[in-house]
């Protein structure tokens, strides 16, 4: 998996979106972001983050197409996966917040990926 680190974006699902346009991808990729200025949440509202203190990212696996009806089992199961895993981690007090945000102790978001299909 090729891995695209930036300072600051305003969104990793856009910026992935538009470097994808540009450069049709044939590897997966993933981009990561120490701040994001203009994410996205559900039903339109903005979602904001502080410099290091989230978990911004967004992954293309542009081989994989996954049929919409099975897009939000897909986000489920990936949101689990990453819970366990930063448990493993002695995070503490983490909780899921459906559909893919992941909160610890001091609710900072770790948002937990966006998938192909919101690309």
């Amino acid at each position: 998996m090729r891995i695209i680190r930036v300072s600051q974006t305003a969104s990793t699902n856009s910026f992935l979106k538009e470097l994808h346009r540009e450069q049709s991808f044939k590897e997966s990729v993933c981009v990561i972001a120490e701040q994001q200025t203009a994410g996205r949440g559900q039903k339109g509202n903005v979602w904001l983050t502080e410099p290091f203190q989230n978990l911004t990212f967004s992954v293309l696996l542009p081989d994989i197409l996954i049929p919409l009806e099975n897009q939000y089992q897909l986000n489920m199961q990936l949101s689990l996966g990453l819970l366990k895993s930063l448990q493993a981690l002695n995070i503490p007090k983490l909780s899921l917040k459906w559909p893919n945000d992941i909160m610890s102790v001091s609710y900072t978001h770790l948002r937990a990926h966006e998938t192909r299909g919101n690309l």
